[in-house]
């Protein structure tokens, strides 16, 4: 969150109209804060970029990359959705649809219509709007916004598509409804097509429509009638956007962007997958998609606007994975690619030249390890069982096999003799030539006990995992085991194997990729290289790391391009007999194919600037506010101008609870330690434990007519758990009083103070006349699960279930207020005056007029209302995405107010 607070944009909120407020309550909005934006949705019109933030709207401009900010408008309720049309602006926000224009570089709204349910989505016609909410499908004319709720079999409306006269509805049950609005004023149902039990989200891309959950996906012929079902997909696509032809890019429910060829709708092939990085706050997934010349924009949640550049991304596309069932093994030869099946059995898959596979045959029900390939043969194992196949012949032929005392490890064809390391680290030879070959122990220097094999032509490398944690190179230059070979000692394990390519060799160890050229006496370590799955492609080296390929430059050391890989990957082949740029790499869902010299038409992300900030709590004193988020605070200093100013932070590992008073911020740490700081943070003026054995838990921390109280909790975990609140001085933190009990929540008034204690479970009267020597006068059991206290007059509040007020003194019961309901610690209560504000029992603040708790209007808020503080005349509400402020004593203002920086 550091250097957060030059980024932050000060807004006034736009208020949609709503009955006066009484006249002894006249708190008027004067400023929304937004600290957080949310963008669950994207509108591209030009190089206007419109986006629907949750707190409001933004407006973008997508000549810059990434998009430049050029206005921003807080929208009352939770934005969700935002359509262009006519050059309007057709926004859902809560339940409403709010209609706004571009005015220079600020954002107007022109109207608003109550759709009386929530609003999920929105398609505009040139003369009608249709609104998906919670409670229906709706149609407005634009001429007057008159409405009419068409029929729908859920009542809860996700999703909407339109295509011409064609309207798509997915209501959350089994059948996405089908409407022909050719005209308008009597829109007809047609027969609703049968999808997934529970779609929320209906896409059409060319002649298909994609009806999904999020986490499966329908995929529907439009252009027969009826409409024809053409498969179901393990993929969500609630954002869908259609790059060319049948390729789209996709997301679901989870973090990851796809990219798919849905030539065989059938069977997709998996093009290119990127994963939303968490960056905080609930909402970390692909909401809507939308391309706008060479690029991908991403509404990502609290990730941000994701942008890619893919204007190289086009057929042939750099790679195709295929989820064709799990592989273990690869091997390319003879312009195909041989996998083993990890449920038994070889496949052949032919390869174009630009990367497309074709599944061809298809052999054997055992389990095989794929090891090499000469002249049309493939040399395979099984357990202990080496084996030697012709494809050359239609059907794949067993030419012969050979049984070894233990598994194969590793094996290579040198002309009509197959070498094999074994598990036991010796090393054997066959006669594949021959039907049942008598395998032949192969003497090695007691020097070497092999682990890998490989060969480039006639070149054998053997690699050597030592007990010292070294690995042992020998390179055999004509393929002579019998031979001296060169050596060369490398640090670490490389128990991924070893590759070769002519002189040259390669491992990879914890230190990363090592490059050996035993014919120049040469060593490379690559730098910044991963534990990898090697492979040569001439002078190309390729390392696998998981979902990730790297190709290096063998000679140099250069890392030439990265591949972003949509699977894991187990193994990597390419074929040096061929010198193919298309390499072939196993995964747990089939097979890829890797154009190699095409690195740079893979998407490629633009880096987004994210400020958010995740505020929980806010603690106000009249020249400071104290925006807390579990962990960090920002301090912003009220004493001039009407919008706060940015005075400080709180960065002190390990805070749970802060507290503050005019002098003085007091914080709280998980290890029981209790600090105070200048009023704009900085460092510690003073320190003190509150820890009492190691069955402590610190709880919590109040100030108390300047005086901090941190609560905690002691021998919960052994037995007889109790809680104690303990007061300190502000200065020196010297402990100067302990009450019985853990203060849950405190009001104050003058000297007096009024608490709810947790253990025991009561309120209390309190004199703080003394500060630092606080009395209790007066308790009772608490009622209704109380949670938050507040003090007005003569009389104190707690609100749990209900609202219950009590004399403060003697703390006889008062009065009950409000409707029950199931007690909630997110609830607040606190006074102003003659205003009572109550928060967490709704999205909106509830406003009362004190002391007979009459409703009276309250302000929309862009976001649910969690916390809540006054101070100074001054009323700060916390809501998930911005502070709002609203000042007390004057005339309510005018209905409406323009966004403004």
């Amino acid at each position: 969150m550091r250097g957060r607070a030059t980024s932050v944009v000060f807004l006034l909120l736009v208020f949609l109209p709503g009955p006066p407020a009484f006249a002894q309550c006249s708190f008027t909005p004067a400023h929304s804060f937004a600290f957080r934006a949310s963008f669950l949705d994207i509108a591209v019109d030009g190089d206007d970029l419109w986006a629907a933030t949750a707190y409001g709207v933004q407006l973008l401009d997508k000549a810059t990359d990434p998009p430049s900010l050029v206005a921003s408008a807080a929208v009352a309720g939770m934005t969700r959705v935002v359509r262009l049309s006519g050059g309007l602006a057709y926004v859902g926000s809560g339940n409403s649809i709010v209609v706004m224009r571009k005015n220079g570089r600020s954002l107007e709204v022109v109207r608003s219509i109550d759709a009386g349910a929530a609003v999920s989505d929105i398609a505009v016609t040139p003369l009608n709007l249709y609104a998906a909410t919670s409670n229906g499908l709706q149609q407005y004319n634009l001429l007057d916004f008159q409405r009419t709720t068409l029929a729908t079999s859920g009542a809860n409306v996700a999703s909407l598509a339109l295509s011409g006269s064609t309207l798509y509805a997915a209501d959350n049950d089994s059948s996405v409804e089908v409407y022909d609005i050719t005209v308008p004023s009597i829109p007809q149902p047609l027969a609703a097509i049968e999808a997934l039990p529970r779609t929320t989200s209906v896409k059409i891309a060319g002649d298909r429509l994609y009806a999904s959950d999020g986490v499966q996906t329908d995929v529907f012929l439009r252009t027969t009638t009826p409409v024809t079902k053409v498969t179901r997909l393990p993929i969500g696509s609630t954002a869908l956007a259609r790059l060319a032809a049948d390729a789209l890019f996709v997301a679901g429910i989870d973090r990851r962007l796809r990219a798919f060829d849905f030539a065989s709708a059938g069977t997709p092939v998996e093009l290119f997958a990127a994963d939303v990085v968490p960056t905080g706050g609930t909402i970390n997934r692909i909401l809507a998609l939308q391309i706008a010349g060479p690029r991908l924009y991403a509404a990502a949640g609290d990730a941000g606007l994701l942008s890619f550049d893919i204007g190289a991304f086009a057929p042939p596309f750099p790679l195709r994975s295929h989820a064709t069932g799990a592989t273990t093994s690869i091997h390319s030869h003879d312009g195909s690619f041989y996998a083993s099946r990890a449920g038994g059995g070889i496949s052949e898959f032919r390869i174009a030249q630009s990367g497309q596979l074709t599944a061809a045959r298809q052999w054997d029900g055992r389990q095989h390890r794929i090891h090499d390939a000469a002249n049309r043969f493939l040399l395979t194992s099984s357990g202990t069982t080496l084996t030697y196949w012709t494809v050359a012949s239609q059907s794949p032929t067993l030419v012969s096999s050979a049984s070894f005392s233990s598994p194969v490890a590793s094996a290579i064809i040198a002309g009509s003799t197959a070498y094999a390391v074994l598990d036991d680290r010796t090393l054997w030879s066959a006669d594949v030539s021959q039907v049942s070959p008598a395998p032949q122990r192969v003497p090695l220097p007691s020097s070497i006990s092999p682990s890998f094999i490989a060969r480039s032509g006639q070149a054998v490398v053997i690699a050597d995992l030592r007990d010292d944690g070294t690995t042992s190179v020998h390179y055999f230059a004509r393929g002579d085991l019998t031979a001296t070979p060169q050596t060369r000692s490398v640090s670490g394990l490389a128990t991924t194997g070893v590759a070769v390519s002519g002189s040259r060799a390669a491992v990879s160890t914890f230190l990363g990729v090592t490059l050996l050229d035993f014919d120049a006496g040469t060593r490379l370590l690559l730098s910044q290289s991963q534990i990898a799955r090697l492979a040569f492609a001439g002078t190309k080296l390729l390392a696998l790391e998981g979902r990730s390929l790297t190709v290096w430059n063998a000679s140099t050391g250069q890392k030439l391009g990265r591949f972003s890989l949509p699977v894991e990957g187990s193994a990597i082949h390419l074929s040096e007999e061929t010198m193919t740029d298309i390499a072939g790499i196993a995964t747990p869902e089939g097979v890829m194919s890797v154009r190699i010299d095409a690195v740079a038409q893979q998407p490629s992300a633009i880096p987004w600037p994210s400020a958010n900030a995740y505020y929980r709590r806010i603690v106000a004193t009249p020249s400071r506010i104290y925006l807390f988020d579990g962990r960090n605070a920002d301090i912003f200093s009220t004493v001039s101008g009407t919008a706060p100013r940015h005075s400080g932070a709180l960065r002190a590992p390990g805070t749970i609870d802060i507290a503050a008073s005019g002098e003085r911020l007091f914080a709280l740490s998980s290890s029981g330690i209790v600090s105070s700081y200048g009023p704009d943070g900085g460092d510690a003026l003073a320190q003190a434990s509150i820890l009492e054995g190691t069955d402590t838990l610190p709880l919590a921390i109040h100030s108390v007519r300047g005086a901090p109280w941190a609560t905690l909790a002691r021998g919960c975990l052994s037995g007889g758990c109790e809680k104690k609140t303990i007061v300190f001085d502000p200065v020196s933190l010297v402990r100067t009083a302990t009450l019985a009990g853990a203060a849950v929540a405190v009001a104050v008034s003058g000297t007096k103070a009024w608490s709810i204690t947790d253990l025991p479970a009561e309120i209390r009267s309190i004199d703080a006349s003394d500060p630092l020597h606080p009395s209790q006068t007066a308790s009772r059991p608490l009622e209704g699960g109380a949670v938050s206290i507040a003090h007005s007059g003569g009389t104190v509040y707690t609100l749990g279930d209900k609202l219950y007020a009590y004399s403060d003194t003697a703390l006889a019961p008062a009065g009950e207020f409000l409707t029950a309901m199931a007690a909630d610690p997110a609830q607040r209560v606190l006074i102003d005056g003659p205003c009572g504000v109550v928060t967490g029992r709704s999205f909106e603040p509830q406003f009362f007029s004190v002391p007979q708790w009459t409703p009276i209007a309250a302000p929309l808020l862009p976001g649910q209302a969690r916390d809540a503080a006054a101070a100074g005349g001054r009323l700060y509400i916390l809501t998930d995405y911005s502070l709002e402020i609203v000042d007390g004593g004057a005339a309510p203002g005018a209905a409406r107010r323009r966004a403004a920086k």
